[in-house]
This record gives structure tokens, sequence and C-alpha cells, in this order.
């Protein structure tokens, strides 16, 4: 899921664009968080594309990496009793 990139844009009469990029993540709370989106604030003009400004994704906390597979114990009936 990671190789994903979801872009919306909203573009007004007036020619304001604001396009908006949340970029895949392992975790869907880490992708639903809102610092994690770049947002861009374009402005189309009879000479071309403006760019106003561009706001990067901080996510609030930095991406965790797996932890390691865990062995899990024998199943019960094939432990032997102590003693």
């Amino acid at each position: 899921m990671t190789e994903v990139v979801h872009e919306y844009f909203i573009i007004t009469p007036d020619g304001r664009v604001r396009r908006e990029v949340r970029t895949g993540t392992e975790r869907l709370d880490d992708f639903n968080d809102p610092a994690n989106v770049t947002v861009q604030e374009l402005l189309l003009s009879s000479e071309g594309i403006v760019e106003r400004s561009l706001t990067r994704a901080r996510p609030s906390r930095s991406p965790a990496r797996p932890l390691p597979a865990h062995r899990s114990a024998a199943p019960t009936s094939e432990r032997r009793p102590r003693g």
C-alpha cells in the first residue's frame, strides 16, 4: 500500500488551485494523520501557472519499523510436564 499516492485538486472559478497529496503509508493511522499531507497553492493566470505556496507533509510521528517476527511457544499439547 505504500506505493499509492492520493492527489486532490480544488479549482475555483477565479483561477486558484489547491493541490493535496497524500503518500501511502504502512499504517492507516499514519495515512490519515492531518499533518501527513503536502499542500500546494497555485494560481492559474494568462501567463501560466504561479506557485503561491508549498507546505510539505510533516507526519506527527516518525515512521515505525516493523517488529521482528515473534516465535510463539509450542502449543500446550506439545509441552512437556514439569517435574
